[in-house]
């Protein structure tokens, strides 16, 4: 009974974008708490690039400009191994954002930016993998619950699949010839 609905006619649209809004307010305020926090980047990012979801029209800009922020601001963090994989998340978003652009009949971006986010890509795997050795030798990790500890392990390899994935996307593109530059830069 406590989630019976009780009103027979469904919500109008524009109260649906109102919810919607206000869902992203909340992600968006939450990412603004901590940018580096694995989840409260990766909600927010998925709203923005889900046309049917955000209510901004700025959808791939804005989701770009978001992952280049989180990277710049994750890869600062120098004590903790968990920020490095949500800046390995952010870049392969956009390598994902680029890839989706090869769609488009005139591709801004070629494989040659793509590679250079993939060996960004790298540079943040390599960063985990540091400061994760450390948390280890130093005893870090036992002081986070197994759930959260698990959680890393998860996203780490999760992460490692989608680099993969990635590079092949990337040496099928240069086979294709598709990527061809038609702006000088990703941004």
């Amino acid at each position: 009974a406590s989630v019976a609905r009780t009103n027979p006619k469904p919500a109008s649209e524009k109260h649906s974008r109102y919810i919607r809004r206000q869902i992203e307010n909340k992600l968006r305020f939450a990412y603004e708490l901590d940018p580096a926090h694995y989840a409260n980047y990766n909600s927010y990012h998925f709203f923005l690039t889900e046309p049917k979801l955000g209510t901004r029209p700025e959808l791939t800009p804005g989701a770009a400009k978001l992952a280049e922020r989180t990277i710049h601001y994750c890869l600062k963090k120098t004590d903790d191994p968990r920020p490095a994989l949500t800046a390995a998340a952010a870049t392969e978003n956009l390598l994902e954002l680029m890839f989706n652009d090869q769609l488009n009949e005139k591709p801004h971006f070629t494989t040659t930016q793509m590679r250079q986010y993939l060996g960004l890509l790298d540079q943040c795997i390599a960063r985990y993998n540091t400061i994760s050795k450390e948390w280890t030798r130093t005893g870090n990790w036992s002081l986070l619950s197994d759930q959260r500890r698990l959680e890393c392990k998860d996203r780490y390899h999760f992460i490692l699949q989608v680099r993969h994935s990635s590079e092949e996307t990337i040496r099928r593109l240069e086979q294709k010839g598709t990527a061809t530059p038609n702006v000088s830069s990703a941004n």
